[in-house]
């Protein structure tokens, strides 16, 4: 559930907070993911944390799309 609600707030709050709440998203989700297979009696919430995995890296991708945009802007423009 913390990977996904990170990953929301990342998105909503993308211009303050850039993609470090979407890192800390997949970093949440796979930590999650991992405790869920290894003992699915005890933990839940997989769609939540692949939903968290997913978002996050959509943001991530997002500012890594814009910086090599920024880049090539410092380059060729």
């Amino acid at each position: 559930m913390a990977s996904m609600i990170t990953a929301i707030a990342g998105l909503v709050m993308a211009v303050c907070l850039g993609p470090l709440p979407g890192i800390v998203a997949v970093i949440l989700g796979l930590v999650a993911l991992s405790n869920i297979k290894k003992e699915p009696d005890k933990f839940g919430g997989r769609p939540f944390a692949i939903a968290g995995v997913v978002i996050g890296s959509v943001n991530i991708a997002f500012y890594l799309i814009l910086f090599l945009f920024w880049i090539l802007g410092a380059v060729f423009g």
